[in-house]
């Protein structure tokens, strides 16, 4: 029994064990591929037997995903709820074994710079059933882990291109919502040039349509500044409301069955125009001025009736580029993606479970496209996913 409490030595005593040995079996809650234990591993992976790596928080390098493609012996887990936490390195040779526990991941910081701890453990120091205890854990971490395709593998590493640098804020939505893990959606780790596609290949309305009425809303908003000071033609175009102004007032989600609102919209109601002007027509919002903006926009309904899909149609129309308007003919579809309760959505769930993922989005991270058209489509992007999840009723 020994105690390892530097990288160098780690390294060492594990390479030796896999020399030495014809079996391995780990469990580590990240790899990375440019460290001795890594690329030693793979080059005898004839060894390897039921293995799992963990890949929340995108640590782990997309490279170990293609490198262990659809394994047979290597499975990664990747859990919405919680971390996988353990860092367990299990060698034999027939009744002969080692094993090597404690806080060490396969990565470069913990084999090299990291303060780490690991205890080895030999079968000359105890009894097997230490060896049987400690395999069929692994065994558990094994059931719950899953074949890599080749196409989450691509999906992956653009969520880590994205997401590596800023590892703190990608925390929240794996640890404290009960919804998918982003590698499993379809939305969030897509392209800016497939994402691009998609919309522009709308097969429901027209690019091109969807294109001038945002700018012509734009130019509404840049026109008289605040809501109020429209005309009621300009109100019911943004609103989403049936007018004579533009013939596309119902895309992006229509809110002609919506009474209230459209009598609110009608009797230019203030409440409607001052929660508009928490939201800056270019700029950061917060969810503090988004809250203020709900706040706001209530107001408008002393007796009820006020709703997400009003609510986000507003908003999407003056920062398309943030905001997806939310109503009846997309929400199935894009909650499904998300892995979000329709149902249960809330305001605050809506900016919680929907623009916070949308924000953590690879296309909509990624940088401002060369083609002039990709970078008008750029400015409206958020707004565009009614492109891709509209759903006729």
């Amino acid at each position: 029994m020994q105690i390892i409490s530097n990288g160098k030595m780690l390294t060492r005593t594990l390479v030796k064990l896999l020399n030495d040995h014809n079996h391995i079996q780990f469990a580590v809650a990240w790899a990375t591929c440019s460290n001795d234990v890594y690329k030693k591993i793979f080059y005898q992976k004839e060894k390897i037997s039921q293995s799992v790596i963990g890949c929340h928080s995108y640590i782990t390098e997309p490279q170990a995903l293609v490198d262990y493609t659809k394994s047979k012996k290597v499975k990664f887990l990747i859990e919405p709820k919680g971390t996988f936490h353990p860092k367990i390195y299990i060698f034999s040779t027939g009744k002969n074994w080692d094993i090597v526990i404690g806080s060490a991941n396969m990565t470069n910081g913990g084999l090299k710079n990291n303060t780490e701890l690991m205890l080895h453990i030999s079968s000359n120091d105890t009894d097997h059933a230490f060896f049987e205890e400690t395999s069929k854990q692994l065994d558990k971490y094994w059931e719950r882990a899953k074949s890599i395709t080749k196409k989450e593998a691509v999906k992956y590493a653009n969520l880590y291109k994205l997401n590596n640098p800023k590892l703190s804020r990608i925390l929240t939505p794996f640890s404290t919502m009960k919804a998918k893990p982003y590698i499993e959606t379809d939305l969030i780790p897509m392209s800016w040039s497939k994402f691009f596609k998609k919309v522009q290949n709308d097969p429901h309305h027209g690019f091109n349509g969807r294109c001038n009425l945002l700018a012509d809303i734009k130019e509404a908003f840049e026109e008289f500044g605040r809501f109020k000071e429209m005309p009621l033609g300009q109100r019911k175009m943004i609103a989403g409301l049936p007018t004579d102004f533009h013939e596309y007032w119902a895309w992006f989600g229509s809110m002609q069955g919506a009474g209230y609102f459209h009598q609110a919209v009608n009797d230019n109601n203030p409440y409607l125009s001052t929660a508009l002007d928490f939201i800056p027509i270019t700029g950061k919002v917060s969810k503090m001025k988004y809250l203020k903006y709900i706040a706001e926009y209530t107001k408008a309904f002393p007796n009820g009736r006020d709703g997400i899909s009003t609510a986000t149609r507003l908003l999407a129309m003056k920062r398309p580029d943030l905001f997806v308007c939310l109503d009846g003919a997309n929400k199935k579809a894009l909650c499904k993606d998300f892995g979000v309760t329709a149902s249960t959505l809330t305001y605050e769930k809506y900016w919680d479970e929907i623009i916070v993922r949308i924000m953590d989005s690879v296309w909509w991270n990624q940088k401002k496209p060369n083609r002039k058209l990709q970078r008008k489509v750029r400015k409206v992007r958020a707004a565009m996913l009614d492109a891709i999840y509209y759903e006729p009723t």
